[in-house]
């Protein structure tokens, strides 16, 4: 999407900013790139940054970005998705503070287990929903709200037209993770998780900034 955006509009600033490394180098593809590229420092070995303070050092950047008039912010908070891949099933509590601590970031959200999207302006209703919208609307949305032409070839359809889902579609249904479930775990592993399982899990991941 960067190099489309950047292709037709080269005048407008673009930025990914997060702290998985793959999300970067994404966005680093194709040519012409987005305008910055931004992966929080991670340390896995927890004697430096955890996922848990890059994760905020990646919002800040976010914020700052969006401050500055960015035409085009990106971010990715990858703490929930690593807790969710390792933890999860030995481990519920860390999956649901992962939650929380990603929710104190990005705001609150009634469903945080359903894929989500926020849209804001002239061309959306305030205080109404739509359960239709799916992901694959994201992309052209995006594209038609900087007045760049979405290829045909894209799965979903501008949000603003009315997207590609049924706007009658019931409510995600993401009942509570039940407090009971307490998982388990070799007690080893776990105690050098709780200290700072983040740090621990960390690994794989990279830091850095480009601008083109």
């Amino acid at each position: 999407m960067f190099t489309q955006v950047e292709l037709a509009r080269p005048s407008l600033s673009t930025a990914s900013i997060g702290t998985w490394d793959k999300i970067g180098m994404i966005a680093r593809t194709g040519s012409p790139q987005a305008d910055r590229v931004t992966v929080a420092q991670i340390d896995p070995t927890g004697a430096g940054v955890c996922e848990t303070t890059a994760d905020a050092n990646a919002t800040a950047q976010v914020v700052s970005a969006i401050t500055e008039g960015t035409d085009l912010p990106f971010t990715h908070l990858d703490q929930v998705d690593i807790v969710g891949h390792t933890l999860r099933g030995i481990w519920p509590q860390a999956y649901r503070d992962a939650i929380g601590r990603v929710d104190g970031l990005v705001g609150q959200s009634a469903y945080e287990t359903a894929s989500f999207v926020i849209a804001r302006g002239s061309g959306f209703a305030a205080g109404t929903e739509n359960n239709g919208y799916t992901l694959a609307d994201i992309t052209p949305t995006v594209l038609d709200l900087l007045d760049v032409s979405a290829p045909a070839n894209l799965d979903g359809a501008s949000m603003v037209t009315g997207g590609s889902g049924n706007p009658t579609a019931p409510v995600p249904n993401t009942p509570p993770v039940d407090s009971g479930i307490t998982g388990s775990s070799s007690g080893s592993a776990q105690a050098a998780m709780v200290a700072n399982p983040l740090c621990l899990l960390g690994s794989g991941s990279a830091s850095g900034s480009s601008g083109r």
